[in-house]
């Protein structure tokens, strides 16, 4: 491990929560700046100083962005303790050593409470992992284009794009086991009213393909079904990519074996307006995972859709926001198995239909069909809606989830065990921002629960407003709702 630059304590002004349960505003500086470390070092240590010591134990919050996935890249703690009478204390951030070559990878680390002021600090983590071949587009050695770069690219490269506006750099990916990285701020792909195959931007067709920070604009076709990505290969990953203004953000076909995740993007205002085209459209594949994402202000379109025949939603937010107006906020037509677990799901008075989750409103069409509900917080804006429906004799299962605003659930039964109502109790309704308070219903309101009709369904983590994502900590009893509240 090595330091960049010098030491510089940086200023944080946090509120923390001492023995007593009480807040109090106090002085506390991250000893380091910016760090680096390597994947094969095993760790990284991170020194949080105080400004005076405190006679009290204090608890600060710890929360992580970047492009390195907590739980999966790296594992930290949710808060750090200082005890009384002494001014520091240290932690590790423990790294996980992996087999596959990367895109370049960072941890942004963030030491606050509950005041809103909070302070970053930085740290890179070096890939031990040496890429058959590295391909870069947009440096003075590089490839001019992305086109002509992956139009190169063997199995196993790596495509590096360096920051730009890409205008009209359209691409059929063919190429399998490829990695395309945008370097620094996520590179942007413009249509500029160019398309491929009639089908979008980029149309992947090789397996195994990862797409990781860049952004995805202005995809448009004659039929109105363009999309950012179109997913014609096995097993495609998307992380920390930002589908903005496309007439569908990611669009799958049927592929019976077919796998994607999306990790840590952003699909926003996706749809051409007719109804017919969504944020994300997700086709008959096999499994369909969506973790840490937004999906906001899809136009009269669905904020999600998927046909896949499992279907997991864990730890997104999904939302109209105060001027959307997206159908469905999660629409499952034909049914499947389907988890939603962690995710704050919002519909907003301008909705075009109102339910927020629909399930097989256009015909079960697999032999195993399950839905599974756990610890949401689902939030209907709109003057009447239905938080939940079921139209084909499949019950709906939820526990564990906070509902609020006017709705109720339509479904063939199933079970519905600590499911809270409530509509006050949150840290700030009207701006998005569903943490309980104290005193909120939703607290010490869930049960204890691991598994739930063959899911896991114990929360792991919180995505926040800013998309930067928290482990959960249980204080007591389990609290009902994407959050546990923290004192």
């Amino acid at each position: 491990m090595r330091k960049v630059g010098f030491l510089i304590s940086v200023l944080v002004l946090v509120s923390v929560s001492n023995c007593g349960n009480s807040l109090t505003t106090i002085n506390a500086n991250f000893e380091q700046t910016d760090l680096s470390a390597k994947e094969s070092d095993g760790k990284v240590t991170v020194t949080v100083k105080l400004e005076k010591k405190s006679g009290n134990e204090q608890r600060l919050h710890l929360r992580y962005g970047g492009t390195a996935d907590l739980g999966v890249d790296f594992r930290g703690p949710a808060d750090l303790v200082i005890p009384s009478r002494t001014d520091r204390a240290s932690f590790d951030i423990e790294l996980r050593r992996d087999e596959e070559s990367e895109c370049p990878e960072y941890i942004v680390l963030e030491l606050g409470g509950s005041s809103g002021i909070r302070r970053k600090l930085t740290i890179t983590i070096e890939d031990s992992d040496t890429a058959k071949h590295r391909l870069s587009v947009g440096t003075p050695n590089g490839y001019p284009d992305i086109a002509s770069a992956i139009l190169d690219s063997q199995p196993g490269d790596v495509i590096e794009i360096a920051d730009g506006v890409y205008g009209g750099d359209v691409a059929v990916i063919r190429t399998d086991d490829l990695v395309i990285c945008g370097v620094g701020h996520a590179a942007q792909v413009v249509a500029a009213g160019r398309n491929v195959e009639g089908k979008g931007i980029w149309v992947v067709k090789g397996n195994r393909v990862r797409i990781e920070n860049v952004m995805f604009s202005g995809a448009t076709v004659p039929d109105k079904n363009g999309a950012g990505i179109r997913a014609e290969g096995n097993d495609l990953t998307v992380r920390h990519v930002r589908f903005v203004d496309n007439e569908n953000g990611i669009l799958a076909g049927a592929l019976p074996e077919g796998k994607i995740t999306v990790e840590h993007s952003e699909f926003i205002h996706g749809g051409a307006g007719d109804g017919l085209s969504h944020n994300i459209y997700i086709g008959k594949i096999k499994r369909f995972t969506a973790r840490f994402n937004l999906f906001r202000d899809a136009n009269v379109g669905h904020n999600v859709k998927s046909r896949a025949q499992e279907t997991v939603l864990e730890y997104n937010r999904v939302m109209d926001g105060g001027k959307g107006n997206a159908s469905y906020q999660v629409d499952l037509p034909n049914g499947g198995k389907a988890l939603l677990l962690g995710n704050v799901i919002q519909q907003g008075p301008n909705a075009e239909n109102w339910v927020l989750i629909s399930y097989g409103a256009e015909g079960i069409q697999y032999s195993d069909n399950v839905l599974v509900l756990a610890n949401n917080t689902i939030v209907n804006d709109r003057n009447s809606g239905r938080f939940v429906q079921s139209t084909n004799d499949v019950p709906c299962n939820l526990v564990n989830n906070v509902l609020s605003g006017k709705g109720d659930i339509q479904c063939a039964g199933g079970e519905r065990i600590a499911n809270v109502f409530m509509s006050s109790g949150f840290v700030d309704r009207e701006h998005f921002d569903y943490r309980t308070t104290k005193g909120s219903a939703a607290i010490d309101a869930g049960i204890p629960i691991q598994k739930f009709h063959d899911f896991e369904v114990q929360p792991l983590y919180e995505l926040w407003s800013d998309n930067f994502v928290r482990p959960r900590v249980l204080v007591g009893t389990p609290d009902a709702g994407a959050y546990e509240f923290q004192p």
